[in-house]
């Protein structure tokens, strides 16, 4: 019964790294983008970059996010600086990551 059920484990785990690689590639180019045509403070330029700074850091806050690692609440606070649309898609994959997987 264990044996049976690695396909299905497997599977799930692909769906979640394919998941996470994605969200993590568009929230570093927002990061990115933010950084480079914003006035913000040193302070917040930090903050986001701390999170969002690279594709690797980025796959980390995701999955702090979704396994409880940290809040996401804290990490929701930095992407809201970035743009609506972001902290749209940021609730969508907590959503998705919480309830689905």
């Amino acid at each position: 019964l264990l044996l049976a059920s690695m396909a299905s484990f497997c599977w799930t785990a692909v769906l979640m790294i394919i998941m996470m690689y994605c969200f993590a590639l568009f929230l570093t180019d927002q990061a990115t983008e933010f950084a480079r045509s914003s006035a913000q403070s040193e302070e917040v330029l930090l903050a986001v970059h701390s999170h969002w700074g690279s594709v690797g850091t980025s796959i980390q806050t995701l999955f702090m996010a979704m396994t409880g690692g940290d809040d996401w609440k804290n990490f929701i606070q930095h992407i809201g600086e970035l743009s609506m649309f972001t902290t749209v898609a940021f609730y969508c994959y907590i959503t998705f990551a919480t309830l689905v997987m």
